[in-house]
């Protein structure tokens, strides 16, 4: 058996205007809903993708030392590692230069001032 498309469904209880009109109403409001629950559905993916892959690769309930075990694998990576160091280095020197151009203008408003 054969499903209708909503649009045939539609089309047999729309006679006039006004339904046209009810009709329009209905489908904007159950495209708003399924809006929210798609939104909901990546809120809730968003806080929990990291998880949902553990549990879908060992098909088990994932325990502490399971993700403590895969937290230290990614930590002890070598590339993760450099990255890190490169970040690190990065930040360090952005905030030397930073405090560097702080300490020159106060220095120098110092100097203007006497």
């Amino acid at each position: 058996m054969k499903k209708k498309s909503n649009m045939a469904k539609a089309s047999k209880h729309i006679n006039n205007l006004s339904d046209l009109e009810k009709e329009i109403y209905r489908l904007r409001y159950e495209a708003k809903e399924m809006e929210l629950k798609l939104d909901s559905n990546i809120d809730f993916f968003k806080k929990n993708y990291a998880e949902i892959i553990v549990k879908s690769v060992m098909r088990q309930p994932v325990k502490e030392s399971v993700k403590e075990k895969i937290a230290e694998m990614i930590w002890n990576n070598p590339k993760v590692q450099q990255t890190v160091d490169k970040m690190l280095d990065g930040l360090v020197t952005k905030a030397v230069d930073t405090a560097e151009k702080i300490f020159e203008k106060k220095s120098k408003d110092k100097e203007q001032e006497e």
